[in-house]
């Protein structure tokens, strides 16, 4: 899985193996940004399951391996797509934190107006000029 399939290794396997892939080729892919999402991973990832049971044959033992790489390769992005959710929620949570944080430290700081300081103080102050006696 992890290069291409040799043609002398494997022959006919260029005529029945349309879209031929490994994962050398993934990996270039998601360096590249071709591959974004974990759906688009699992996709290629089955893909290649897929080219190798149909040259080698379900029963084969090619055929065994994949099926355990597969198990693996479903477990591996299931955990992935946990960790990054856990993660995104908790990025989210600290800066809606932060955010809460940088709205009172701004508040705390705030110049004050002479309305609001005029509201604050009460007694003692004029009334704006267009006030009713």
């Amino acid at each position: 899985f992890r290069r291409p399939v040799n043609p002398r290794e494997a022959p006919g396997y260029a005529e029945r193996i349309v879209f031929p892939l490994d994962l050398s080729l993934v990996k270039k892919m998601v360096q590249a940004g071709m591959i974004r999402t974990f759906r688009e991973l699992h996709e290629r990832m089955g893909l290649i399951c897929h080219n190798c049971v149909k040259y080698n044959g379900r029963e084969s033992d090619y055929g065994g391996v994949t099926r355990d790489f597969e198990g693996y390769v479903d477990d591996s992005i299931i955990l992935a797509v946990r960790t990054y959710n856990v993660n995104a929620e908790r990025a989210a949570a600290a800066a809606a934190a932060a955010a809460a944080k940088t709205t009172e430290a701004s508040a705390a700081t705030a110049p004050v107006s002479a309305a609001t300081s005029a509201s604050v103080v009460g007694e003692g102050t004029a009334p704006p000029s267009d006030a009713a006696p």
